[in-house]
């Protein structure tokens, strides 16, 4: 009898479930279209679908942004600049600042503009952290908008993926190998020219730096200059205005062979140059950083012509620093070795762009 019951309680005629074809939760929930995409973001209720919309954001917006409207990029931007770590995610700063970067690249003029407007809003709406978030955002975008791929590289894996989906052989590739295997050849033929490949960065170039240089347009100036007098910290101030410099100065280097580059190398020294004597090194080394971006963006038959002047008076204070060692003649010269040493180098680059 106890034998009997062991049997019925035993579980090895039963056939185990299938569960190879399966899909996690997460995978499934993830939203398929932008405006579902928005609104896992704003759901509270699912975790899964939150988790799912971080994930699959970036893949969305190259694929189906493109072919929609403006606004909703912008709604999309608004929405990740804001948005918090409610559960753990893995790579959650890197999934959300790429998907940003990704909206910007697909819409550039609309995407920068909106970053610069925001950044220069009153003090209390945005922390220092999120201000710093959108200039890393803009300095990504222009770098991956000024450095656009090869074109012969993408029809090439282009062809190879077409091939690698057929089945059956590629026989015009066979037949092309068999009749070079026994052609002889008494000279190189003449490789054809390499297509050439657009720079998407060219022409928005100019909305990604002067909406950031002039502010907001109003009477009052940007955030950057009131930072100083209303942030509670110094030390704050002084680290967002240099990721400030050091991003302007990227966006102006990222602009060559830009017709924009000579009017942006302009504003910028314009608006760089009084900070030349400020009581930071760090600052002072930014300056010297927007003067080297100037002289790398502008052609150098534009630098001897229209900013002649600028790069004459450039040269002599960079000098001047190369050569100052503290306190001569009651003047508070450069005591910063790290700063004197790029300002040499700047120094040379500029001597060079106006010898040629």
């Amino acid at each position: 009898k106890e034998a009997s019951e062991s049997e019925l309680d035993s579980d090895d005629d039963l056939v185990p479930y299938d569960l190879s074809n399966d899909v996690k939760t997460a995978i499934a929930k993830r939203p398929k279209y932008l405006r579902d995409l928005i609104e896992g973001f704003r759901d509270d209720n699912d975790v899964d679908i939150w988790l799912g919309s971080l994930e699959v954001c970036e893949e969305l917006i190259y694929k189906q942004l493109p072919e929609d409207d403006v606004t909703l990029g912008i709604d999309i931007l608004d929405i990740l600049l804001c948005l918090e770590r409610r559960v753990f995610c893995e790579n959650f700063d890197n999934l959300r600042f790429s998907s940003a970067v990704a909206v910007v690249v697909v819409y550039p003029e609309a995407g920068a503009q909106y970053l610069c407007k925001q950044f220069h809003e009153d003090i209390g709406k945005y922390s220092i952290a999120q201000r710093m978030y959108m200039l890393d955002i803009l300095s990504a975008s222009a770098k991956i908008l000024s450095t656009p791929k090869d074109l012969n590289k993408q029809l090439d894996s282009t062809a190879l993926s077409i091939r690698s989906n057929r089945n059956e052989p590629d026989w015009y590739s066979v037949i092309q190998a068999r009749i070079e295997s026994h052609t002889r050849k008494f000279c190189q033929p003449k490789k054809p020219p390499k297509l050439g490949v657009e720079n998407k960065f060219a022409n928005v170039a100019g909305f990604f730096l002067f909406p950031l240089l002039r502010g907001t347009g109003k009477t009052s100036p940007g955030i950057v200059y009131r930072a100083n007098f209303e942030t509670s910290s110094k030390e704050e101030s002084c680290l967002l205005f240099l990721r400030f410099l050091k991003t302007c100065a990227f966006i102006v280097a990222c602009s060559v062979n830009s017709t924009a580059a000579t009017r942006m190398g302009k504003e910028l020294m314009e608006a760089t140059w009084s900070f030349r004597f400020h009581e930071e090194a760090r600052i002072r080394e930014a300056v010297v950083g927007c003067l080297a971006a100037v002289v790398i963006a502008v052609p150098s038959s534009r630098l001897t012509t229209e900013l002649l002047d600028e790069m004459i008076e450039a040269r002599l204070w960079l000098d001047n620093v190369v050569g100052s060692h503290g306190v001569i003649g009651g003047q508070n010269c450069e005591v910063d070795d790290q700063c004197r040493a790029f300002a040499a180098q700047v120094s040379l680059l500029i001597g060079n762009a106006l010898s040629k």
